[in-house]
């Protein structure tokens, strides 16, 4: 049997900190046991979105990687003169951490090693401006979106709130209290079914937000998990 939670709170909320607790505290209006709910929420929440976020993240690296590769007739099109300052450092960091890693840093590991930041980047307006990837990249890569999403500023948009989304649960803030976090997340689903159909079909299989959403934080017990976390059959 798992010991009671409510009664190890006090060293739980220690270990997390008060300033991390600050919001859940003056929702909970000091009251432990729905600081406990609270945060419990969020850590499911942030859970759920797990599959959305893989999905997107690797489905936009890899869709601006194909088109770029086209583009510019070579896989290591990072190593050409045409990204601005910024993003050519981040190139360049992430071979030197491949390198440190000791192992050599292929076109393929690149890729992998560059972060969301990265990608995002490229759709900045800066490379519409000098024309060297938009509009003209948008047909190839973003093919499967709808018209009116076809364009840079509109995957620009959804990026950045994915973006937004993505660093917060990674960096285990809260998303709970967020006042329309289920349209966030559903801008965000229709994004990858205009990246790929077929991975947000996965990502449907996958999804356990809205259940968990929808339930809302639920009384601690010692052996069970939230209702709505179920496991696939």
């Amino acid at each position: 049997m798992l010991p009671n939670l409510s009664s190890l709170w006090p060293r739980i909320a220690q270990a997390i900190s008060d300033e991390r607790l600050a919001l859940y505290q003056s929702r909970a209006n000091g009251d432990p046991q729905q600081m406990l709910r609270l945060y419990m929420w969020n850590i499911l929440l942030c859970e759920s979105l797990y599959p959305l976020l893989n999905l997107t993240e690797v489905t936009l690296r890899n869709r601006l990687d194909s088109g770029l590769a086209e583009m510019f007739g070579r896989r290591d099109w990072f190593n050409l003169d045409w990204l601005d300052a910024r993003d050519a450092t981040k190139v360049r960091d992430a071979q030197a951490r491949i390198i440190r890693s000791h192992r050599i840093p292929t076109p393929g590991r690149v890729i992998a090693e560059l972060t969301f930041g990265f990608w995002a980047s490229l759709l900045d307006v800066r490379y519409e401006r000098t024309h060297i990837l938009w509009p003209h990249l948008a047909p190839q890569v973003f093919a499967c979106a709808p018209r009116k999403l076809r364009s840079r500023k509109a995957q620009s948009r959804l990026a950045a709130s994915a973006r937004d989304l993505r660093n917060r649960v990674f960096h285990h803030e809260p998303i709970w209290h967020w006042p329309h976090l289920p349209e966030v997340v559903n801008d965000a689903a229709r994004w990858l079914d205009g990246l790929s159909p077929e991975a947000a079909v996965m990502g449907r299989l996958l999804d356990r937000f809205h259940q968990i959403f929808n339930a809302g934080p639920q009384p601690v017990t010692s052996q069970s998990r939230h209702p709505s976390a179920t496991r696939l059959g």
